[in-house]
C-alpha cells in the first residue's frame, strides 16, 4: 500500500487559510480547461479555476491518475508560494471525476510542514474513498480521462498542529486508562500537556475525566 502523506485527523479544527473552488486539468495540472461543475458533490461556488504551479498562495500541478498493483493512484505536486503562515501543513481536497465527467469521490491530501517557496510531491491511493469501479483495476486509457477539481484548501500553522497532536495523544491515553498502570501513564501525559497549554479547554476536560477514573480506581483498591 502506498505511503500516506502526513495525516492530521483534526486539521480542520482551525482553518487558518481556507480557499475553495479550484479546477485542475488531470493531463497537465496547469492551465487546462476547467471542468463542468454539473456533477460536483457540492462546491458549486468556485472562486478560481485553472490552478498552476505558480498560483498564490498555493499552487498545484502534475495531477495524474495511474494504476499500481491494480489500485488507482492520484499523484501531483503542491506548492506553498506565499502565506502569512511561516510554517504549516497544507490540506487540499480534490473532487474526483471519471472518464464521463461524473463525480465519484473526494480525496484530501495533506502535506508535511512547508515554508514559503517549498513544494511537495504526493502519491496516494483512493481505495477508501471510491467504489471498486473507480479504485481497482481501471485501465490506463480510462484513467487518462479522469479529472479533478479542488473544493477546499486549508493551511494549518505548525503550533496548532502540535497542539492538536498533543490533545489527540492525551485523549487516547485517557481513553485507555482502565487500570493503575495506564492511569499513571495518562496522568504524566495530562500534566505535561497542561503545563505547556494551561488554558486549553480540551485538555482541562480530559484532566477532569482522568480524575474521575483515578477516584474510581482508588475506591476499588
Amino acid at each position: 500500500m502506498k505511503n500516506k502523506i502526513l495525516s492530521l485527523v483534526v486539521l480542520a479544527a482551525l482553518c487558518i487559510t481556507c480557499l475553495s473552488g479550484c479546477s485542475v486539468n488531470n493531463s497537465t495540472g496547469s492551465g487546462g480547461e476547467s471542468q463542468s461543475a454539473d456533477n460536483s458533490a457540492g462546491s458549486a461556488n468556485r472562486k478560481y479555476e485553472n490552478l498552476t504551479a505558480d498560483s498564490s498562495p498555493v499552487g498545484v500541478d502534475e495531477i495524474k491518475f495511474s494504476s499500481d498493483d491494480g489500485y488507482t493512484i492520484i499523484s501531483g505536486r503542491i506548492y506553498k508560494n506565499s502565506s502569512e503562515i511561516e510554517e504549516g501543513a497544507i490540506a487540499i481536497t480534490f473532487e474526483m471525476y471519471d472518464e464521463n465527467g461524473d463525480y465519484f469521490a473526494d480525496k484530501t491530501i495533506t502535506t508535511d510542514l512547508l515554508t514559503e517557496g517549498e513544494n511537495e510531491r504526493f502519491e496516494d491511493d483512493i481505495i477508501w474513498e471510491a467504489e471498486d469501479a473507480n479504485s481497482k483495476n481501471v485501465p490506463d486509457e480510462t484513467l487518462a480521462n479522469y479529472s479533478v477539481k479542488i473544493s477546499d484548501i486549508v493551511e494549518t500553522d505548525k503550533d496548532e498542529i502540535e497542539l492538536q497532536n498533543t490533545i489527540s495523544q492525551v485523549d487516547n491515553a485517557v481513553m485507555l486508562a482502565y487500570d493503575s498502570e495506564n492511569i499513571a501513564k495518562a496522568r504524566i501525559l495530562v500534566d505535561s500537556a497542561l503545563q505547556k497549554y494551561p488554558d486549553n479547554t480540551d485538555l482541562k476536560l480530559l484532566d477532569a475525566e482522568l480524575k474521575e477514573k483515578e477516584a474510581e480506581n482508588a475506591s476499588a483498591e
